[in-house]
């Protein structure tokens, strides 16, 4: 074949347009589109009395650099261990995850926007909070799941998961004299 009539500007921008294509590709296949989203549970047990226990689950989402991600829900799963068959696991949706209704001047912390999510812009950290009472004498397992996706563009939506297990607080012996 005559490749004559190609000049090396031709051949240039031809490799460079090639070169370029196959760099998005490789990047759309290693993730590039991936919603890179931290999560991390931490947990707070303290007594309430003889039998009950307060347990703090604080969720901790970090957003990384690449884009803004929309939390869509968020839930935490409380299990005993050994599972309970009466009682089951207590899910509850994690507060705060909802947009509120709000003018310039007001804030109705009762009242949901339909429709409106929170969104989590690149590098930023944000904290939720939930309580529950648990028994003094149990060990629970604590799961939490994100649903989310991108802000605008390519709506797959995304999950995110974490779990944690809280021991019962153990107690301390009298001192000996």
């Amino acid at each position: 074949m005559d490749f004559s009539f190609l000049t090396n500007k031709d051949f240039y921008t031809s490799a460079a347009i090639v070169t370029g294509g196959t760099y998005f590709i490789y990047k759309l296949l290693a993730g590039w589109l991936v919603i890179n989203l931290s999560i991390e549970i931490k947990t707070i047990r303290q007594r309430q009395n003889n039998n009950t226990d307060y347990l703090v689950v604080n969720l901790i989402l970090e957003k990384g650099g690449i884009d803004a991600a929309r939390l869509l829900r968020a839930e935490l799963r409380i299990t005993p261990d050994p599972p309970n068959p009466v009682t089951g696991p207590h899910i509850v949706a994690v507060s705060g995850t909802e947009r509120l209704q709000c003018s310039k001047h007001t804030i109705d912390w009762n009242i949901p926007q339909q429709g409106k999510f929170l969104n989590l812009a690149p590098n930023e950290k944000t904290h939720f909070s939930e309580r529950f009472d648990v028994r003094s004498d149990q060990v629970y397992k604590i799961e939490a799941i994100v649903i989310g996706d991108r802000y605008r563009i390519w709506r797959t939506l995304a999950q995110w998961r974490a779990s944690a297990v809280s021991l019962p607080i153990l107690e301390e012996a009298p001192e000996k004299h």
